[in-house]
């Protein structure tokens, strides 16, 4: 019997039949992370929750700027770096289709992570938005 509800599982639906992957077969297929990363980096250890406020990651990215508010906080007060970086995240890994400019918790987070080289496990992430 196949246990829908798994959180260490993906679900999707692709030629009109229904797959499950492992979290970690599922980096592995969308090629997230090669096997070397994977040994060095102890990929089991890695953070699969967000453990940084994401008000706290607002104001570390977009400095004096007004209280983080997870449905208007505009990606135009970021420097033009980070406006980049929300661009790309927006448009593939948290893949909104409205709303691009408006920085959401995932995304905050994941700017976050990324100009301070805190690594996570993207793959689990991804898995969770989609």
């Amino acid at each position: 019997m196949t246990n829908y509800d798994d959180p260490g599982t993906v679900q999707f639906h692709l030629g009109g039949l229904i797959h499950q992957l492992s979290i970690p077969k599922f980096d592995t297929a969308l090629g997230l992370y090669m096997e070397e990363f994977k040994e060095e980096n102890e990929l089991h250890a890695l953070t699969r929750h967000i453990h940084f406020y994401p008000s706290k990651c607002w104001h570390t990215l977009a400095l004096g700027m007004a209280s983080y508010n997870p449905n208007r906080s505009k990606a135009s007060v970021l420097p033009p770096s980070l406006r980049y970086l929300h661009a790309i995240l927006a448009h593939t890994i948290t893949g909104r289709r409205e709303s691009t400019s408006v920085v959401n918790t995932h995304d905050a987070y994941f700017l976050w992570c990324m100009s301070h080289g805190h690594v996570i496990d993207l793959d689990y992430f991804i898995a969770l938005v989609i």
